[in-house]
């Protein structure tokens, strides 16, 4: 049996999950029997039944000996839908398969010890590292109560993200933008300082992919100085607006008192207090200001950065203030004329 094709294919199946689950993790499961496929499933939004019961629901035969192939450990506990582990045991499934281990500590082993304990084989490993990869905002997630955070920017080759006195505002291509929105996609929230709502009145929501999400709109607004009229508030998705002073109620947006002083709120509580909203990923996408502070505070998963081939010679740089981060490089992308360069904070993510 080929046993890693299976689970690349489990893999595939719980990649269609993304955007739909959080802050749930996304699971594929598919039930193999004499070498053929005789079920698959994934979870496909949150509160709905989990990879492994859709996998067992699709079954068009019997499952009895049949072996499990399945991205993360089944669940042992009542959550939003019944144990995982108990039905698998009860289908009569010999063997599973299993990418990871559940790092949420209601199941983390329990799943695993419930179906050996009733006389399924058990290995775990198979695709791990491919598994991490997928759920790796959950994973941050539960492990830390606080999302997993994405800096994105665009800049030239010399370091300017834009220049307002030659109407400079756009570094990216077309290329990068479409790329861009799937990112959005992705993440269950996008960070924003209150300059670039004032600036640039953004939209912030996902346009030019083949999806739509609703995701969160974040806005740190220390003096609250949003604007009753921005886009923010016309478009799909909850507005959240952090702030210091709450002296105003601003109509369809969540207005929330966060520590700070001195007009800069306190990222860490921010995050925290992000993490309680069971959002369990964002993107931020600027000012300079704000991508800056989550680079000076070291507070941040990965680094999302558009290079544009053209020298501007003048205007805004990328960053302020005086600190040193290094980045690992993971991958390195053309996207038309445009570069993006993926990195990690390896200092945060060990």
């Amino acid at each position: 049996m080929d046993e890693k094709r299976f689970m690349e294919i489990a893999l595939k199946l719980a990649k269609r999950g993304m955007g739909y689950v959080s802050p749930n993790p996304m699971v594929g499961a598919v039930i193999v029997k004499e070498g053929k496929i005789i079920g698959k499933g994934y979870h496909k939004m949150y509160g709905f039944p989990h990879a492994e019961i859709e996998a067992l629901n699709d079954a068009k035969e019997s499952v009895k000996g049949s072996t499990m192939f399945v991205t993360l450990e089944p669940c042992s506990h009542y959550g939003k839908t019944p144990p995982c582990a108990p039905e698998i045991v009860k289908a009569g499934i010999k063997k599973v398969f299993i990418a990871m281990i559940d790092p949420n500590p209601v199941v983390n082993g329990k799943g695993i010890e419930h179906l050996k304990r009733n006389g399924v084989e058990v290995e775990v490993g198979l695709c791990r590292e491919k598994a991490e990869e997928l759920n790796k905002f959950y994973i941050h997630y539960i492990k830390n109560k606080t999302p997993y955070v994405i800096l994105k920017m665009a800049s030239t080759l010399d370091g300017f993200i834009g220049d307002e006195k030659r109407g400079i505002k756009r570094i990216s291509s077309e290329n990068s933008l479409r790329l861009l929105h799937r990112y959005r996609y992705e993440v269950d929230g996008i960070i924003v300082g209150i300059d670039t709502i004032i600036k640039d009145n953004p939209k912030l929501n996902v346009r030019y992919y083949k999806k739509k999400r609703n995701i969160k709109k974040i806005v740190l607004d220390y003096y609250l100085r949003f604007p009753e009229d921005a886009n923010l508030l016309k478009t799909e998705g909850e507005t959240i607006i952090f702030t210091k002073e709450n002296k105003r109620k601003i109509e369809n947006a969540k207005v929330i008192e966060a520590d700070g002083e001195d007009g800069i709120l306190d990222l860490k509580d921010i995050l925290k207090r992000i993490g309680e909203l069971g959002i369990s990923s964002v993107m931020v996408e600027g000012g300079k200001k704000v991508f800056s502070s989550f680079l000076e505070e070291n507070l941040f998963n990965e680094v999302r950065i558009f290079i544009s081939p053209r020298f501007i010679g003048e205007g805004i740089r990328i960053t302020e203030g005086e600190f040193e981060r290094w980045i690992k490089i993971k991958n390195v992308k053309k996207l038309g004329e445009d570069f993006l360069i993926i990195g990690e904070n390896v200092h945060r993510n060990s």
